[in-house]
């Protein structure tokens, strides 16, 4: 996905037209996150983008998490009128190493982190919830679920701490490096 994370790849999914899906993966690409994989509708009018269903979705997370393949990855539904948010934990539970990484979800997630709020009551909406308001401790093993602590892990493993001038960079690559250690946990 980026340097230094070069077994991870990028998804999208999106609603958007050719020509507006074609500068969303360009940015993404210029900002160092080469999408692997993308699916998006064709679709044109804004306020109809609410009424894409789950399955719908749910197709294109098939097609995207397919052109991956195995390995870790991070799939964004990119879109903040598209209702994916509460569909994450499924996709995660679906595919072996998904992250899905919810345009609304990421703001929260931030928002929580920013602030030091704990986040496991909105599990339901990904893992990446699982980090919101805390770093975790590189030198401990800490093991997570989405029911809570496994079995002889510590909370100690995590703690608080101030955001850095070295984690002002993209919200994603904040989630992602903070993330990043999560998946091979669970």
């Amino acid at each position: 996905m980026r340097k230094g994370h070069p077994e991870t790849s990028f998804g999208l999914v999106t609603p958007y037209l050719d020509q507006v899906q074609t500068k969303v993966v360009q940015t993404f690409n210029d900002a160092g996150y080469p999408a692997a994989a993308e699916s998006h509708l064709n679709r044109k009018v804004h306020v109809e983008f609410a009424d894409i269903t789950e399955a719908e979705l749910d197709r294109q997370m098939d097609d995207v998490v397919g052109q991956i393949g195995p390995g870790l990855k991070v799939v964004s539904t990119f879109c903040t009128d598209l209702r994916a948010a509460q569909r994450a934990t499924h996709w995660e539970d679906k595919y072996a190493q998904l992250i899905v990484a919810d345009t609304v979800s990421t703001v929260l997630w931030d928002m929580l982190w920013t602030l030091e709020v704990d986040a496991w009551p909105l599990l339901c909406w990904g893992s990446i919830f699982i980090t919101a308001g805390f770093q975790v401790d590189c030198m401990v093993t800490l093991t997570v679920s989405r029911n809570g602590w496994k079995e002889g892990s510590t909370s100690s493993g995590i703690r608080r701490e101030r955001r850095g001038a070295a984690w002002t960079t993209m919200r994603i690559e904040r989630w992602f490096c903070r993330y990043h250690w999560i998946l091979y946990n669970l």
